[in-house]
């Protein structure tokens, strides 16, 4: 039970690092959205978490022109893997 508890709590934890880091670091977190680009991605909504609705419900045509070929396979394999 103690190792699923700290689990828990780290796992917690380095999401609201995250969070945190992914506004106060835009050049190493978000360096995508500041290049001058003719498409650039669409903006994330505010908020501490509110990039997580934007990041599940993105359309796999915006994750290619915006990403690349690669990330756009790294995550359909993970969906795979997920299903």
């Amino acid at each position: 039970m103690v190792p699923l508890v700290v689990s828990v709590l780290l796992a917690v934890l380095l999401m609201a690092l995250l969070c945190l880091l992914r506004t106060c670091l835009p050049r190493m977190y978000m360096p995508r959205t500041l290049l001058v680009r003719e498409r650039p991605p669409p903006p994330l909504p505010p908020g501490a978490v509110a990039w997580l609705w934007a990041v599940w419900t993105i359309s796999d045509d915006t994750v290619f022109r915006t990403a690349g070929l690669d990330a756009f396979v790294y995550l359909k394999f993970q969906e795979v893997i997920y299903q």
